[in-house]
């Protein structure tokens, strides 16, 4: 008896996984399709009149597949730019972007990598996800010179957003799945933080 209801309990636990992974891939088809009237993939987003209206922002996490799903639904008020996933590479990458270079993400995830060289866009407003600790997010703030060498200026520099007050470690995925109820509430804190911060700039 033991051994069958662990059985059913596993089918119960794989099956919950598989409908919150079909979920997510619901709501990302939703929303490239109200996005797109004709077929359309990341390297069409440019393309996209919203996108070029979108707050552009930098983006910092740990898992490419969240941050694909979070750049779409972010949009059309935000336009995630460029994703990197550890503090070595937020380090080495946003002085490059801030100088205005153009490099590929290793996330494979930000608009700017389907832009010309001579059209990359510099990020307003710099986010932190919840997998890294406020340690890893001082380390960033420290080491990264947001005026790129006193290029820029004035509302020109970007803001990095306060992490949340409330996290005081790295946060984990439970069981490493991506979930609908996961996106939903990374996006929907994430939203929340960045309008008030849009406010405060006078972007909104």
């Amino acid at each position: 008896m033991a051994s069958k209801k662990g059985y059913t309990l596993a089918l119960r636990g794989a099956s919950s996984i598989l409908s919150g992974r079909n979920e997510v891939r619901r709501i990302n088809t939703r929303l490239i399709r109200q996005r797109c009237r004709r077929p359309c993939n990341s390297r069409m987003y440019s393309s996209i009149p919203d996108l070029d209206q979108a707050i552009p922002i930098f983006a910092a996490g740990r898992h490419a597949e969240v941050g694909k799903y979070v750049q779409g639904l972010l949009l059309p008020d935000y336009d995630v730019i460029h994703l990197s996933l550890s503090v070595d590479e937020v380090k080495a990458d946003l002085p490059r972007i801030l100088r205005g270079e153009s490099i590929t993400p290793s996330s494979k995830v930000g608009s700017n990598k389907d832009r010309p060289h001579n059209a990359q866009r510099l990020p307003k407003f710099l986010v932190v996800g919840g997998g890294f600790s406020p340690e890893d997010f001082d380390e960033m703030q420290r080491s990264v010179d947001l005026t790129a060498g006193g290029r820029l200026s004035g509302d020109d520099i970007p803001v990095w957003l306060k992490r949340n007050p409330g996290a005081r470690g790295p946060l984990e995925l439970p069981r490493g799945e991506v979930t609908a109820e996961i996106v939903k509430f990374i996006v929907g804190n994430m939203r929340k933080r960045l309008d008030e911060a849009a406010k405060e700039k006078g972007l909104k």
